[in-house]
């Protein structure tokens, strides 16, 4: 009848594999970047953006904010990472060696 509301779909899932991850980190973005994970980590003081080895949840490399810069979502373009800011209508542009270049 197509008067009656559907019901929902009800999904599972299963957990394929758990891995080590900073506790201290608050990820606000996270992508695959060949055999890395690429993070920015969100707080006022500790922000940084981070390439992470999966299997051991080490930090490889890191950069990090000024004081007052909160990191948000990050993605990559054309060999720049480009980070958002919250709060302030802003954003950081690294190159693949961390510095930033805009």
């Amino acid at each position: 009848n197509p008067e009656e509301p559907q019901q929902p779909r009800v999904y599972t899932y299963e957990v394929q594999a758990s891995f080590h991850h900073d506790s201290e980190a608050f990820t606000q973005g996270l992508f695959w970047d060949g055999d890395s994970l690429m993070e920015s980590v969100g707080m006022y003081g500790s922000s940084d953006i981070r390439e992470v080895e999966l299997d051991s949840g080490a930090v490889l490399r890191q950069q990090g904010l000024q004081q007052r810069e909160f990191a948000e979502g990050i993605v990559k373009y054309r060999n720049r990472y480009y980070m958002l800011l919250w709060k302030v209508g802003d954003g950081i542009v690294f190159d693949e060696k961390f510095n930033r270049v805009g």
